[in-house]
C-alpha cells in the first residue's frame, strides 16, 4: 500500500475445505467496500453462460445465430469463442476505442441494441478474422456474450445475476453497470469517483458485460469458494462440476 501510493487494500484467501482462511483490511479498506473489479468480472460472466448450458437453455458450442436473429451477423461465432477471446471479432487492443463496438462502453441504449449493432456492422468487416486462429483480448465479443444468455434466458442481465449468484450464494453486493463515461474519461485507471458506492452511478440497461462488475471482497471471495467447492455455494448447486472444469481448462 504504502509502496504504490494506494488508499487501502484487501486480502482474503479461500481453502476448498477450510473456507475463509485469512482476510486482512488496511488503510480506507474494510469487509464492506464495494469495488469496481474490471476484468474480474469475467470470471463472473463465464459463469452465467455456463450456468444456461447446464439448464439446456444454450449451447455454448453453437453458434449464436442459433440463439438470437442478430446472431445472422457473424454465423459460425459460438458463445465459447467469445468466452475465450477467440471469436475473430475486434478485441481492445490495439484501440480500446474501436468506433464501430464504441456502444460497449456507453451507458446509454440496452444490451440488445448494442450487441445487434456490434455483430451486424460490415464496419469491421476488414478487421474481423476466422474463429479460433487468434487470441484477441477482451472488448465487444463479451458484450455479445451477454446479450445472448438474455435471449436464452429470457432474462436481463441484471435478473440473471440476482438469480444465478446473488440469491443462491448470499452475495448481496455484486452487480453490474457501465462506468466508463459515467465518471468521465479515466481510461484504465481506478475511478475515484466511484468512492465505493454503486450509487455514483446511474442505472443502466447497457451494462459493460466485460469490466463493470462490482462487489465486496468477502463476496466475490464467496463466488471463488464456490469455485473450489464444484459448483456449489453451501447447498445450492449453480454450477455443475463439470461447467466448473470446463471453466477452468486452456481452451486456447
Amino acid at each position: 500500500v504504502d509502496e504504490r501510493g494506494l488508499n487501502g487494500a484487501g486480502l482474503i484467501v479461500v481453502d476448498k475445505e477450510d473456507g475463509v482462511v485469512h482476510e486482512e483490511y488496511w488503510g480506507g479498506f474494510d469487509a464492506d467496500r464495494v469495488s469496481l473489479i474490471a476484468s474480474s468480472s469475467k470470471m463472473i460472466v463465464a459463469g452465467v453462460l455456463m450456468h444456461l448450458d447446464d439448464q439446456g437453455l444454450l449451447d455454448i458450442d453453437a453458434p449464436v445465430a442459433d440463439i438470437a436473429d442478430w446472431g445472422s451477423g457473424n454465423p459460425q461465432i459460438t458463445p465459447a469463442q467469445l468466452l475465450s477471446n477467440s471469436s475473430g471479432l475486434v478485441g481492445l487492443g490495439p484501440n480500446p476505442a474501436y468506433l464501430p463496438y464504441l456502444c460497449q462502453f456507453l451507458s446509454a441504449g440496452d444490451l440488445q441494441t448494442c450487441a445487434a449493432s456490434i455483430f451486424t456492422t460490415d464496419a469491421d468487416d476488414a478487421d474481423v478474422i476466422v474463429p479460433d486462429t487468434q487470441f484477441r483480448y477482451g472488448g465487444a465479443q463479451w458484450q455479445i456474450a451477454g446479450a445472448a444468455a438474455e435471449v436464452a434466458s429470457g432474462t436481463s442481465w441484471d435478473q440473471l445475476i440476482e438469480q444465478i449468484y446473488v440469491e443462491p450464494c448470499g452475495v448481496d453486493s455484486l452487480a453490474f453497470n457501465n462506468h466508463w463515461t459515467q465518471l468521465g474519461p479515466t481510461g484504465f485507471v481506478y475511478p475515484e469517483e466511484f468512492n465505493a458506492d454503486p450509487n455514483t452511478l446511474e442505472a443502466t440497461d447497457n451494462p459493460n458485460i466485460e469490466g463493470g462488475a462490482y462487489i465486496t471482497a468477502p463476496d466475490y471471495a464467496t463466488l471463488l469458494l464456490m469455485h473450489l467447492r464444484d459448483g456449489r455455494c453451501g447447498d445450492e448447486q449453480v454450477l455443475s462440476p463439470e461447467s466448473i472444469d470446463r471453466l477452468h481448462a486452456d481452451r486456447i
